[in-house]
């Protein structure tokens, strides 16, 4: 959400939800979950079973009072390659990649690529 605010805009991305796991359950879940012998060797993922869409919660952002522009993802793209090298947002923008996971992958003039799900931009 940070990441939005400060970079003044967001991704709009279809069916792209987000979960938001406090800290607190997540590591009370996870001691609950430690050193049962009936539970070794099984794999359990801790996450919050309410999400919410990225366009959902830019509207929520929106509407709590900080103006954010909708962009398509390619236009999305396009704005943090031509912003990439700015320090004041350089932060921001690799958070918002690492948001927009498993979007399909773009190419715009061979710039982008899709890495083990991860959208990449070539400097």
């Amino acid at each position: 959400m940070k990441s939005y605010i400060k970079l003044g805009s967001y991704p709009k991305i279809k069916h792209r939800p987000l979960d938001f796991s406090y800290v607190d359950y997540s590591s009370k879940a996870v001691v609950l979950l430690f050193d049962r012998k009936e539970l070794e060797n099984e794999i359990h993922h801790i996450i919050n079973p309410h999400t919410i869409s990225i366009n959902k919660m830019g509207t929520l952002i929106t509407e709590a009072g900080y103006p954010l522009e909708v962009r398509d993802f390619s236009s999305f793209l396009d704005f943090m390659y031509a912003n990439h090298s700015n320090r004041a947002v350089k932060e921001h923008i690799l958070n918002s990649l690492l948001q927009s996971m498993g979007e399909s992958p773009v190419f715009i003039q061979n710039q982008y690529i899709l890495l083990y799900g991860v959208h990449s931009i070539i400097v």
